[in-house]
This record gives C-alpha cells, structure tokens and sequence, in this order.
C-alpha cells in the first residue's frame, strides 16, 4: 500500500537549535532510511523552518521566543527589528533562498521519493518576483508560509496581494503553519481560501483542531488538513493543540484512531492528509504515528495516506 508522508523537512531549524535545544538536523540519507524502515513510498520535503537571518541576533532575545519583524521595506532590500530590544537585520536576499535550493537538489536526485516544495519568506519586496523565478526555472509542487514571516500579523495579511495573485493563476497549493496563536490561528485563513480558489490550502497540524474553522471548511474543495504532531496530541504532550475542545472531545481524541476519527466527522475523509513532520518531532514520535496510522481503517490509509494528497498537489 502507497504511503505518502505530506510533512517533512530537511535541514537544522536555527531557532530550535539556539532556544529549544533541539539537536535533529535532517538531511536526505537519514530520510530516505527513515522511509524505507516505515513503509514510506514518498515524503513532501520542506526548508526546516527558521534560520539566523530571522531570529534576534541578540542572545537574550532568541531565549525569550522572539522572532524579527518587519521594520521597512524598499524596492530591493528590507529591513526586519526584533519587537524587543531593536536589533535590526537588513535582508537582500530571501533568508529561504539557500534552504530552497538544497530542497531541490535533493528532489531532483531522487525523484521518486522525494515531493518539493519550497519557502519564501513573504515580508521581503521580492516575493512575487521570486515566485515566478521558481515557476519559470524549476520544477515544485507547493510553497509553504511559515506563521513567523507574517509575525506579529496573521495571515489574513496576503489578502489582496501580487504573492496570492500569482499562485492563484498558477493553480499553486500553500501550506501554512497553524496553531493557536494570532498569527497562526487558521480562523485567518478563511477569507483567502473563498476568494482564491484556484489554490489549494494545506493547513498543517491537525489545524489544531479549531472547530470553527473546521465548520468553515467542510464544504470549501479547495482546503485539506494535514496531520502532523497527532500522536503527540493525543497522548496529552500538547494541551495547547485542544484548547477549542470541550472536555468531551478531548476524551475522545486521545488516541491517534480517535483524533483521526475526529478530524473525518468534522470535515469528511477527503480532505484529511497524514503527515508527520519529522524532524519537528523524534524519530520515535515519527515511527509511532506511522505505526499507528497503519493500524486505521484502509478506507482512511489510501484516502488519507495517499489519495488526498495526491489531488491537494494536483498529482
């Protein structure tokens, strides 16, 4: 049975390196024998998510969880402050640029097993510039947006631009970070995906389970949830994932099956994809949700393990 993984990255994320202490640093080889170990016929490959140009330079700030924003922005360069303490960064060149590249290699090297997508971070003037570049000179199938390049906004801030623009006419598919904060909660995404129907939207992580978002959704063709970090959920390791559950619902989601049951009831098997999202999580989160996964219905294996993803990528 084909398994796609639709979450996966590839590279050290800095941020987790320098505050979180997080010493996994993914490369293809160790994927690749990942993939072979679990069942895993394909993995979507993503730039791991921060690097330095993004996080304070300042030591005391990374400690304190604080990424940059945006400061001013001219034609060719712009300029992002940390909300801190003030430290500036000028950025020239798209900080995802390097990670992009190294993304693409490997999915040319091995095209059977690997899917790309690349990252941009959407402050920068040069985007939509940037997005075409790829779209003339590469071959990729989705571009994820990360929460942090629209940090301390959400991400109802690419309503109405040339980034969205251009993905709509190109029949792109977005994945976007979700979680509960303001800039990641995935309520925000509900006016983009109304009006640009011509992309599809992956909304990662379970979409943390806001059900009024996953109400909004139900009906919309144009929008799949992906379900990274579910087995971390279940297992009660994120109580932040259910804060939009009543006590009952909790219950019932604290097991993989369970979650994935209720993911299915509030927006139908279609539009439910597994993911894993290693190397955010351990190797030994990463075999169990494979693990457990394959212990579903395979009703839900093909259409969530396969079936989906394959249409949200316009495979």
């Amino acid at each position: 049975m084909l398994l796609i993984d639709a979450h996966t990255s590839i590279g050290m994320d800095f941020w987790r390196k320098k505050v979180k202490k997080f010493p996994c640093k993914m490369d293809t080889t160790i994927l690749l024998k990942l993939m072979k170990k679990n069942g895993i016929e394909k993995s979507v490959i993503l730039p791991a998510p921060t690097n330095k140009m993004l996080v304070c330079p300042n030591q005391s700030c990374q400690k304190r969880n604080k990424f940059l924003i945006l400061f001013k922005s001219f034609e060719k360069y712009y300029i992002l402050k940390c909300p801190i303490c003030g430290s500036k960064v000028i950025i020239k060149n798209d900080p995802y640029n390097g990670k992009n590249k190294t993304i693409l290699k490997a999915s040319k090297k091995y095209k059977r097993k690997f899917i790309p997508f690349i990252a941009l971070d959407i402050r920068s003037p040069q985007a939509p510039k940037n997005l075409q570049k790829f779209l003339k000179t590469e071959k990729f199938f989705g571009v994820k947006i990360f929460s942090l390049t629209v940090f301390p906004h959400n991400f109802s801030k690419l309503m109405d631009t040339e980034f969205m623009d251009i993905a709509n006419e190109n029949s792109l598919t977005l994945m976007f970070h979700s979680g509960i904060d303001y800039s990641s909660n995935p309520i925000y995404l509900v006016p983009l995906i109304k009006k640009y129907k011509n992309v599809n939207f992956i909304i990662a992580h379970c979409a943390r389970f806001h059900k009024s978002f996953l109400k909004e959704i139900r009906k919309k063709r144009n929008v799949f949830v992906e379900t990274s970090l579910i087995n971390l959920l279940s297992r009660g390791s994120l109580k932040y994932f259910n804060e939009f559950l009543s006590q009952e619902e909790k219950g019932a989601i604290k097991t993989v099956k369970g979650a994935y049951e209720f993911l299915i009831e509030q927006i139908g098997r279609e539009k439910v994809l597994f993911g894993t999202d290693i190397p955010a999580i351990d190797i030994a989160d990463y075999e169990e949700h494979i693990n457990e996964f394959k212990k579903l219905p395979t009703e839900i294996i093909i259409s969530a393990g396969y079936e989906n993803t394959m249409r949200a990528l316009n495979l």
